[in-house]
């Protein structure tokens, strides 16, 4: 028979899976809405902003370090997982700003939220995919109060690993995204 601790950590771990894939789906409409759209025409061509290029590899880093800290938590190696939680922080915070250098590209280049749908498209993609990287930047800050107070270890684990599936899905998310628009832009 399970522990109410158990149980609870299986209720969490079921409403962390059962979010990943409302935000799958959610994806999944809007790349949809996106081809559909697409094949209507009055669709206007520019060029991807290069700097796409760079917060993939920033973001995939990020989920390397979250890999690494998990790790070192299992393995009671407080400053390791103290200092690659950092790292995990930074990246994602990097990326963050990545993107906003991407939107300002889009400007410069005069492609606007508000104007032909391709543009919109790829600012409503890019954003709401800020939006979960969002809650997960403060999900990986509640970790590194955690670490830095000592609370995170072998046996407490369960948190930091939920985390780092919520942000693995966000980086798997994130290569899915920009894969799709690279083929479909």
């Amino acid at each position: 028979m399970p522990t109410p601790d158990e149980k609870s950590a299986n209720a969490q771990q079921m409403l962390l899976w059962l979010y990943i894939g409302s935000m799958v789906m959610i994806f999944a409409g809007l790349t949809s809405a996106y081809l559909v759209r697409r094949a209507e025409g009055n669709w206007m061509e520019f060029e991807l902003p290069r700097v796409l290029w760079a917060t993939t590899t920033v973001i995939l880093l990020s989920s390397a370090t979250l890999h690494l800290a998990v790790q070192a938590a299992r393995r009671q190696q407080v400053e390791r997982l103290q200092a690659l939680l950092g790292r995990s922080l930074l990246l994602g915070i990097g990326f963050l700003f990545g993107q906003v250098i991407a939107w300002q590209n889009l400007v410069v280049n005069k492609v606007f939220l508000v104007g032909n749908p391709s543009g919109s498209f790829l600012y409503i993609l890019t954003g709401m995919h800020a939006l979960h990287l969002v809650a997960g930047l403060v999900a990986l800050a509640v970790m590194m109060v955690q670490a830095v107070r000592l609370r995170i270890g072998p046996e407490r684990i369960r948190g930091l690993e939920q985390v780092a599936l919520f942000w693995h899905a966000l980086d798997f998310l994130w290569c899915f995204l920009f894969l799709f628009l690279l083929v479909n832009h």
